[in-house]
């Protein structure tokens, strides 16, 4: 069997990496839950304006399943920049992930209140999914340079 050869230290790029399914499975409970609470059917993604105006349930549960679609949205780019950085920058991508991935959880508690603007709270992930990318863009640069 052929075995990749990892670099020291990116066994916390992975458990960075793995700490992401763990956040949306999270989410998604919390979503699953709200729905229950606000009565909203399947298919129905989100509840109507007039429900959501109407019932702090629906609002809240609205709000969560907003938290998790963006999570959802955000995750391929900050998984592939993670794995591929984590390969010359291990440490230094693993902090950058989990400080997204800390940030995800406040976003997700501030919009659980209710009150959309309190996802405000995790707008410092920011620094790990923006350090990302900055990151993962030098090595783009770097692998094409190298290559004149």
């Amino acid at each position: 069997m052929a075995s990749f050869p990892f670099p020291k230290d990116y066994g916390f790029t992975l458990l960075v990496a793995a700490s992401t399914g763990f956040l949306i499975t999270w989410q998604g409970h919390l979503v699953g839950s709200a729905r229950k609470s606000a009565n909203v059917p399947y298919p129905n993604a989100y509840a109507s304006r007039d429900e959501a105006d109407k019932y702090p349930l629906a609002k809240k549960f609205n709000c969560l399943q907003r938290a998790h679609s963006n999570t959802i949205e955000n995750l391929t780019y900050v998984l592939i920049a993670l794995m591929v950085s984590g390969l010359e920058y291990p440490k230094l991508s693993a902090a950058f992930g989990a400080t997204w991935v800390v940030g995800r959880v406040a976003y997700t508690l501030g919009y659980a209140s209710g009150s959309p603007n309190k996802r405000q709270y995790g707008a410092f992930g920011h620094i790990g999914d923006v350090g990302l990318l900055l990151t993962f863009t030098w090595i783009a640069i770097k692998a094409t340079l190298a290559s004149f």
